[in-house]
């Protein structure tokens, strides 16, 4: 190896004393054996170029001054060329550009080592060109024996922002600055920090942080940024947050990709109301509010929007709905628009959820019941039944079949409030003038909310105004919830012939009539509609209709056993037959209720009636 010219350039000493290159730089030129093979090298390379080997001589010197000056601001915090270096010169940057269009290993070797160092410097901190500052390196220590020195450490360290970098590899590179002699200046610290950014290393993150403070190196904002999202990738959410608040409250300036970051990550996570308490603490930061800040950040925005609606996060969906949608900034996506309509349907807000429907129908987007219902809900929960019976009677106006789920929070509202209830029939015949057509859903909610028992005046009203409100008229469900109503065997009957008249022959009419006729002991009847159900509407194979309702069978037996009737026990092998199985203990509680029904009689009736009533028990309880 040649012998060296015997001069070290520091560039810490650079940085504290500038003018030793005015003294260095004309012997380091030209007593260097490397800098004169150098200067060699690129006047052969460019005497296509320029034809005076003396012009030639004078720009590589002005180049070679402004390479050293640069390499001393390296040890700064930011990683460009110094402002007070001179421009490049036009040769080297055309063979710079013409270097990085094709670094390949051949044109390596035609490359002086001052182009390849002004290549690292255009592309040193550029995560895609990681790869390229790595080989530049290895060529400039392996091939040309260049000294490492801060620079190449620098640029070293900023390659590993790659994805193909590490902690595990920055640690190595710090470890062997320190063996080479080379004390790691701010530049690299802040450069490893911003790779722990993004590999993240808790623990050497926190050994160089306090490398810094012994080496008394001021901590820039770049650095604390850098540490903010480190301790975010970490997964250290908390400490993460509580740096970033202490900066903003000391008044640095913090970019807005940071911002982004964390509002990103945040809502990721699904912490919409951390995010939605970022971006107000970002506007209060940077003053935002305004429309030319809040036309800045859309993307924000439309992911704001989405995470809380998602969410069913109020405070956020309300607020982005109203200065930004309404104002005419965003024009979220239907899937968006459904999931603020179901948080304002979660958080009783009618006023947000009638403008999340507008928005809709400006749209042309044809509403659904997932629209609707949701806004139904919005209504009932703020006690709006008018309101909410009025959306029905809209959707059945728009063709949307609404049943019995499309309405139970209306019949938890009337369960809740008797005044609603009694006024609800009267609030129907009100939107009978505002619609051609009441669904017979809102009649069956009113029917459906009434007590089971003393309301079948109530029922019965509801039950003959449906022919007047409904154009369809009264539905199964509605002769159902009748004659769940009635209590008495005549109550009872009027709903199982109004069932007839308005369905035909169906078993529940015919169980209805069998229950009614078992409950007035007129067991002939009951057994008559018992048969003609038989005959008439035949119970399919294997089907999961009930035979009879177990009310009614057991009503029915009960009568049987207190009359002394024979045909309990045909009753019994025909419920077995139909899948009915009635235990012994039952058939002895029915025997025991009979007798007690036949002494009851027996105190009642004269003493001529009672011997026979007694016989005719002792009869039946033999046959038992």
């Amino acid at each position: 190896m040649p012998p060296t010219s015997g001069v070290v350039i520091d560039g810490l000493f650079r940085a504290l004393c500038p003018s030793i290159d005015s003294i260095l730089l004309t012997r380091v030129v030209r007593a260097s054996p490397l800098s004169r093979s150098l200067s060699s090298s690129f006047r052969t390379a460019c005497q296509s170029h320029h034809g005076s080997s003396d012009r030639l001589r004078r720009r590589f010197c002005q180049t070679r001054s402004a390479h050293f000056e640069a390499a001393s601001s390296s040890t700064g915090t930011t990683t460009t060329v110094s402002s007070q270096s001179k421009p490049i010169d036009p040769v080297i940057g055309k063979a710079v550009a013409e270097l990085l269009a094709n670094p390949s290993f051949t044109k390596l070797d035609e490359t002086p080592t001052l182009v390849i160092y002004q290549a690292l410097r255009e592309i040193r901190g550029h995560a895609r060109e990681a790869l390229i500052v790595r080989e530049f390196i290895r060529f400039l220590v392996k091939r040309r024996k260049e000294r490492p020195n801060v620079f190449l450490f620098e640029a070293l360290v900023a390659a590993n922002c790659h994805a193909t970098g590490s902690a595990g590899e920055l640690d190595l590179i710090l470890q062997a600055s320190e063996d080479t002699g080379v004390d790691p200046t701010s530049a690299i610290y802040h450069s490893a920090l911003r790779v722990l950014s993004v590999h993240p290393d808790y623990l050497l993150r926190i050994q160089i942080l306090k490398d810094m403070w012994e080496r008394k190196m001021k901590l820039e904002l770049n650095g604390k940024i850098s540490v903010a999202i480190g301790w975010l990738r970490d997964g250290q959410h908390e400490m993460a947050l509580e740096y970033l608040e202490k900066l903003v409250r000391s008044g640095v300036n913090i970019p807005p990709w940071v911002w982004d970051i964390f509002i990103y990550h945040m809502g990721n996570l699904g912490y919409a109301d951390e995010a939605f308490r970022l971006v107000q603490r970002r506007m209060d930061a940077t003053g935002d509010g305004d429309d030319e800040g809040v036309l800045g950040s859309l993307n924000m925005w439309y992911f704001l929007l989405d995470e809380c609606s998602r969410a069913l996060h109020y405070e956020g969906t309300a607020y982005v709905w109203s200065h930004l949608v309404e104002r005419g900034f965003l024009n979220p996506s239907d899937g968006t628009a459904v999931n603020v309509l179901n948080t304002a349907a979660r958080h009783k807000d009618s006023t947000l959820a009638t403008k999340v429907i507008q928005h809709l129908s400006a749209k042309r987007i044809k509403l659904g019941q997932h629209h609707y219902e949701p806004l139904l809900e919005s209504y009932v929960y703020n006690g709006e039944l008018e309101n909410a019976l009025h959306v029905l009677c809209i959707m059945n106006n728009a063709g949307l079949h609404t049943e019995a789920s499309s309405t139970r929070s209306i019949y938890s509202l009337l369960r809740s409030s008797s005044q609603l209830l009694s006024e609800g029939l009267g609030t129907l015949r009100k939107l009978k003038e505002l619609h051609e057509d009441i669904p017979i859903s809102a009649v069956n909610v009113l029917l459906e909310a009434l007590p089971d028992t003393g309301e079948w005046t109530a029922a019965k009203d509801m039950y003959e105004q449906s022919h007047r409100l409904c154009r369809s008229g009264p539905n199964k469900r509605t002769f159902e919830l009748l004659m769940k109503k009635a209590s008495s065997a005549e109550e009872i009957r009027f709903a199982a012939t109004a069932m007839y008249q308005g369905l035909g022959r169906d078993r529940s009419m015919f169980d209805a009539m069998i229950y009614s006729y078992a409950l007035d002991h007129k067991l002939d009847d009951a057994f008559r509609f018992l048969a003609k159900m038989e005959e008439q509407v035949p119970r399919a194979p294997g089907s999961s209709k009930p035979w009879l309702r177990r009310r009614t069978l057991f009503t029915l037996l009960e009568c049987c056993f207190a009359d002394a009737d024979e045909r309990a026990w045909q009753l019994i092998d025909d419920a077995a037959s139909n899948g009915v199985h009635i235990s012994p203990a039952q058939i002895q509680e029915g025997i025991a209720l009979a007798k007690k029904m036949d002494l009851e009689r027996k105190a009642r009736s004269p003493v001529g009636g009672s011997t026979t009533t007694t016989t005719t028990t002792t009869t039946t309880t033999t046959t038992a």
